[in-house]
């Protein structure tokens, strides 16, 4: 299966034997992936086999799924990283938001403490000039 899987790709991806064989991290020869390619070679290597298919854009799992089971698997994986990346941003903004509601708390209470400030100082004005206003008229 995962020889056709390899061939469905090289076709799709038009490219040829040497190509994939110049594109090979394990330098494996034209020949030897010409071998491969025609089945010549019945239980190669598992870091191989890895090898050739990453020649053609195929991840491990990929060798033995057909294309549309791959792409499907490939589209789940993505949407879940999606989803872990969108779960870790909502966790930042509630973390935010409770900071946010932290000090907009103190920021109320500060401005509670400034606005009972402003009715004692107004009071005391207001004393104050009653006094000036009393002595005044005496």
């Amino acid at each position: 299966m995962f020889i056709d899987r390899i061939k469905e790709e090289k076709a799709r991806l038009g490219i040829t034997t040497r190509a994939m064989a110049e594109a090979s991290k394990l330098h494996v020869t034209e020949e030897t992936m010409s071998r491969f390619l025609n089945g010549k070679i019945s239980d190669p290597h598992v870091s191989t086999l890895v090898d050739i298919g990453d020649t053609v854009g195929l991840a491990p799992y990929e060798l033995f799924m057909d294309a549309v089971t791959a792409r499907e698997f490939r589209e789940y994986l993505a949407a879940k990283v999606k989803n872990i990346d969108n779960a870790a941003e909502l966790e930042l903004l509630r973390i935010r938001s409770a900071e946010l509601e932290r000090k907009n708390a103190e920021l109320t209470a500060e401005n509670t403490r400034f606005k009972e400030q402003k009715i004692y100082y107004e009071e005391v004005i207001k004393l104050k000039s009653e006094l000036i206003d009393s002595l005044r008229s005496k």
